[in-house]
């Protein structure tokens, strides 16, 4: 700017200079027509370096707003996909606690009553349901991990289980199982959430590893820390 301004003097001095050869007229102040020549001159100096510097202001602006929208549709763009890697973590996270404790209970069942009954054809249709259940349960795993590689941290999207649906979650498990606790109902979400999680997990190995086993959990609280133990029998 010093530059420029340097530059728009040096063009109203040679101006004034041309206007006033070969005698210096416009610098006698009792003259009006000396003012208007200086300030014509100085004017048109200035005006060129007034219209580049808009011009300028212009340009900066108009790439700024350009950065600004790609700024703002990159945020949009990492919105979305953090939407969809939570939405995609809180599937994996259900199909693992929920959809795979079902089918594999679904399993174990048909294997009951596979070996249980007597009718052959009955066999034959507990032996199919129990390795279709098996094939399902290895598509879930590989769903989850596929879901899991590329999710987040989950967000809570559905009404998550408390510590009162322990019980039905004890007689709907397919195995004897005894529930003892004394944990209080004020719990955190979060910490309700994950006993029952631990005892559902708990049970569904007992049903995988040891069949025919009974189980026993116990829940309580020493302090500020929950226990939760879950043992069983031996198999039958």
């Amino acid at each position: 700017r010093v530059l420029l301004a340097g530059c728009a003097l040096a063009y109203a001095a040679c101006d004034l200079t041309w206007w006033s050869w070969p005698a210096p007229e416009f610098l006698e102040p009792h003259e009006s027509s000396a003012l208007v020549t200086v300030t014509y001159s100085v004017a048109t100096g200035a005006a060129p370096v007034f219209l580049g510097q808009l011009v300028q202001a212009r340009r900066e602006l108009s790439l700024r707003l350009d950065e600004i929208s790609e700024a703002r549709e990159h945020e949009r763009l990492l919105l979305a996909q953090g939407v969809l890697a939570r939405e995609r973590a809180q599937l994996a996270r259900e199909m693992h606690d929920v959809v795979s404790h079902q089918v594999s209970l679904i399993a174990v069942r048909a294997g009951a009553l596979q070996v249980g009954s007597r009718d052959p054809g009955t066999r034959e249709a507990a032996s199919t349901i129990r390795r279709l259940s098996v094939q399902t349960l290895e598509e879930l795993r590989h769903m989850v991990s596929v879901l899991r590689a590329s999710g987040s941290r989950p967000t809570e999207l559905t009404p998550q289980p408390s510590l009162a649906d322990l019980r039905r979650l004890v007689d709907s498990s397919g195995i004897e199982a005894e529930l003892r606790t004394d944990l209080p109902d004020d719990l955190p979400p979060a910490v309700q959430r994950a006993v029952y999680r631990t005892v559902q997990e708990a049970l569904t190995n007992v049903r995988k590893h040891a069949p025919g086993a009974t189980a026993t959990i116990h829940l309580l609280r020493r302090g500020g820390t929950v226990h939760a133990t879950v043992a069983n029998t031996a198999p039958t």
